[in-house]
């Protein structure tokens, strides 16, 4: 009986990175499980054993970006400061993240294949309707502080 592979956090980041990385120079048709698994420093193994399939790779890849664009994107409204300068620190982070190439570069990768699958265009579409942004969730606090009139954020 085979034991379970303990996986290692350090390892996945370094697949997650390999494989964004993969992905902006190759594309998801482009991109190859040994590619990516010679780019972590890691066998084809090792890739399998976090991720089954390059579709879920692709799946975590995404989540990763989302993230990092909620990290980026701090939107907590303050009734103490004024609507304008708090606009202007939202929209300065929001080009931050647009400016950064590596984000462009995968968003892109991202774009292009929710093009090429229509299911996961969708798949995304829903996700980021779940998600509410940073600016949905400011212009929401704001209304509820009666400082802005907006029905529906």
């Amino acid at each position: 009986m085979l034991l379970p592979v303990a996986r290692s956090p350090t390892k996945r980041s370094a697949i997650l990175a390999a494989a964004a990385a993969e992905l902006r120079e190759h594309g998801f048709q482009g991109a190859s499980m040994d590619g990516i698994a010679a780019r972590a420093g890691v066998s084809k193994r090792t890739v399998y054993g976090h991720f089954e399939s390059k579709g879920a790779l692709f799946d975590a890849i995404v989540k990763d970006l989302a993230a990092r664009s909620s990290r980026a994107l701090t939107g907590v409204y303050d009734p103490r400061r004024g609507l304008r300068a708090q606009l202007s620190a939202l929209v300065r982070q929001e080009l931050a993240l647009l400016a950064d190439d590596e984000f462009r570069a995968l968003a892109r990768v991202v774009l292009s294949e929710c093009f090429r699958s229509p299911e996961l265009g969708r798949d995304l579409l829903a996700r980021t309707e779940r998600d509410e942004g940073a600016l949905v969730s400011w212009i929401r606090g704001a209304a509820a502080d009666g400082r802005l009139a907006v029905p529906d954020p």
